[in-house]
């Protein structure tokens, strides 16, 4: 019998919140952590202070790519690659900051919640639509 990811992320995120606890909320929280343990860390502020740019550049690129869909292929083409290149430059940031993180004993359990280019994605738009909620009241 086959698995149906989608019930399985449906129940997931039901018992998340019925914990009182959703998906945003968490996503949010290990956001904000990474600004609290910079606090605590100096070393770590350029490297979360550059996550914040590149998950702002990921959300930019992300909304140029759904709005290419309405116009030529050769825009989507582009489009998409520009999308892939700085969503890689996302996990390299989120690689290098796990790597920080490590080197000075702070866990990083965080690293497996967004462990897969999906997760990544999905945490990135997430904490952009917060950034940008922020910014732009």
């Amino acid at each position: 019998m086959s698995e149906d990811h989608f019930l399985k992320d449906l129940w997931k995120h039901k018992a998340e919140e019925e914990k009182g606890e959703t998906r945003e909320d968490k996503d949010l929280g290990l956001y904000l952590r990474f600004f609290e343990d910079a606090k605590q860390y100096p070393i770590l502020e350029p490297i979360v202070q550059e996550l914040k740019d590149k998950i702002i550049l990921y959300a930019h690129s992300v909304s140029r790519f759904s709005q290419a869909k309405t116009f030529d292929k050769e825009l989507l083409v582009s489009a998409d690659r520009h999308r892939r290149l700085v969503h890689n430059s996302l996990i390299d940031i989120i690689n290098q900051l796990s790597r920080k993180y490590n080197a000075l004993g702070i866990d990083n359990y965080w690293r497996n919640d967004i462990l897969h280019r999906r997760q990544l994605g999905e945490w990135a738009l997430t904490v952009a639509k917060h950034i940008l909620r922020e910014r732009f009241p």
